[in-house]
């Protein structure tokens, strides 16, 4: 469960900068 937790942490900070960067 650990892992899982941590594995969509990571896939949403790196949805947040692919935002960031689509955006700019």
């Amino acid at each position: 469960m650990c892992n899982d937790y941590r594995l969509t942490v990571d896939v949403a900070s790196i949805g947040e900068d692919f935002a960031d960067l689509k955006i700019k």
